[in-house]
């Protein structure tokens, strides 16, 4: 009988495998994972899913590039083809210590597991597990305005791949205090979390700081912009808007009819230019009307606000990042309480260092008084600066490479630890459905004392409306954690799960029992 189960399961697996894309992959990259030496003095970066070669992974690149004069590092680059971004990664092409790999080809996968270091602004995806010889920094990638994590109002398996991200990273970056807070608040870190949070400013605003002006204004113009060296730049940079990452509302005819009428109000001293958030861009690129004041999503924002003369956003947490410049920020909102009905921010309208315009004529009669503007606003921009900026001085990549590379003490950094002495319990309560035992489990979690014990939830995401009914009747003190993705197990080792799940652990199955591959997935889910 176990023979023909056997068989049988093994060719369940052997047809997941040749049938379905994620399971070839989850399987071969854990036989990387268990089998490839980890390559000294290598460091794996990826931006946006491998979208861009921006942001805080970036700038770090730029420095080690730079300082190490003796090339030992070497630099491979997680990307996803594109015309534009081919461009963009040009100027590295012919360095010996720079490699480009496909996101998801089989060197990708070789490199996400043999890579010393690994570098992220945002998520790596469900399957992927550090290994204990890898360090893992994550970046992200900007200040929280809009609400995050738990504090999103609805489902919080939305954030399962975030969270699960941060568990697993060694350092996370986070720039101010109100970050770290969110951080340990709104993703519940504090208790769990054991790596370190290094409050230290952004790498990424490094550039802001050093960028050179004729140098950002020749890279505008090689996309079309015909920009003068005299013009004052007006650049416009919402977020993007809707509920779903991967379907942007299209708001593009809005946005080319306001800023073309900007344009005409303020005159030649001004060119207005737009970037749009990374979700909206592809469905901007279908405007022809656009191009003459779109800038390319492959242009680091960073880079371009060294550059800007007047900021207008919404929501977007670039506003942050442009206060190390001094320069006045104008916050066109134009469907302000819609947004915060459904998203909510974490900052009063007080507290912006700018005003909060509705109507686009309001905020080019604004940038026709930017000095007046900017004399209102100088004590609140300045107390937003300090609080959000204040560790930016240009140096933040220089010390993060001797703090983590070097293992060197620097100054100027905040070093936060999250662990508790709660005694941790991890409860995984079945699936939640209208029954006894969800009942009991529900009951137990409002007895709990929690001054004594710190209490996670295992979960499978879903989105029948009884399971989500009983989600929030658990004690909000219970922190939920859910399962993204597939497990990483090896060819070998999903037959023997399967084997195991249908079985139990008979005495024949023991010499089976798959507990390296269990193991993994257990750091992949929690972190360890």
């Amino acid at each position: 009988m176990i023979l023909n189960e056997f068989y049988k399961n093994f060719k369940e697996v052997l047809d997941d495998r040749s049938q379905k894309e994620q399971h070839r992959k989850n399987q071969l990259y854990a036989k990387f994972y268990d089998t490839l030496p980890i390559v000294d003095h290598s460091i794996l970066y990826e931006v946006r899913d491998g979208q861009s070669i921006t942001d805080s992974p970036f700038a770090l690149f730029k420095y080690i590039l730079e300082h190490d004069q003796e090339k030992k590092y070497q630099h491979i680059w997680s990307i996803q083809s594109s015309e534009e971004l081919e461009k963009a990664i040009s100027p590295y092409l012919a360095m010996s210590n720079v490699t480009f790999v496909e996101r998801d080809s089989e060197d990708y996968l070789k490199w996400l597991a043999q890579a010393q270091y690994l570098l992220n602004n945002s998520t790596f995806q469900s399957f992927f597990v550090p290994r204990p010889e890898q360090t893992y920094i994550n970046t992200w990638h900007g200040t929280p305005l809009k609400h995050m994590g738990y504090d999103i109002p609805g489902n919080p398996a939305g954030s399962q791949n975030v969270i699960r991200n941060f568990l697993n990273a060694d350092y996370i970056i986070s720039p101010n205090a109100h970050t770290t807070e969110i951080f340990s608040k709104a993703f519940r870190l504090e208790g769990i979390y054991e790596g370190t949070i290094l409050e230290m400013g952004y790498p990424r605003n490094d550039l802001t700081f050093h960028s050179n002006r004729q140098a950002i204004v020749e890279t505008l113009n090689q996309q079309g912009l015909s920009v003068s060296p005299n013009e004052k730049i007006v650049l416009y940079s919402p977020t993007w808007k809707g509920t779903d990452t991967k379907n942007a509302q299209d708001n593009m005819k809005k946005i080319i009819v306001e800023m073309n009428f900007l344009a005409e109000q303020l005159g030649p001293e001004y060119h207005v230019l737009f970037k749009v958030h990374p979700f909206l861009y592809t469905i901007a690129t279908n405007y022809p009307e656009a191009r003459s004041r779109l800038i390319s999503d492959q242009m680091d924002m960073n880079e371009l606000l060294s550059i800007v003369d007047i900021l207008i956003t919404d929501y977007s947490s670039v506003f942050f990042d442009y206060l190390v410049t001094d320069r006045p920020i104008l916050f066109y909102a134009w469907d302000q309480d819609l947004y915060a009905q459904d998203r909510g921010m974490y900052l009063d309208e007080k507290e912006l260092p700018g005003p909060i315009y509705e109507h686009i004529d309001e905020v080019a009669n604004a940038i026709l008084h930017i000095e007046d503007i900017k004399a209102s606003y100088q004590n609140v921009y300045q107390a937003a600066k300090k609080r959000f900026v204040g560790y930016d001085d240009g140096n933040v990549a220089e010390r993060l490479y001797h703090l983590v590379f070097c293992m060197e003490n620097v100054d100027h950094v905040k070093i936060v630890q999250l662990r508790n002495d709660k005694e941790k319990i991890l409860i995984y309560p079945g699936g939640l459905l209208n029954n006894g035992i969800t009942n009991s489990f529900i009951n137990l979690t409002n007895n709990i004392d929690y001054d004594r014990y710190d209490v996670t939830c295992f979960l499978g995401a879903s989105h029948h409306e009884d399971i989500l009914y009983n989600q929030n009747r658990i004690h909000p003190k219970v922190r939920l954690l859910f399962k993204p993705g597939i497990p990483v197990y090896r060819f070998q080792e999903a037959i023997a799960d399967r084997l195991i799940r249908s079985h139990g652990l008979t005495s024949k199955l023991k010499s089976r029992y798959p507990d390296k591959a269990y193991q993994r997935e257990m750091r992949r889910l929690t972190g360890g």
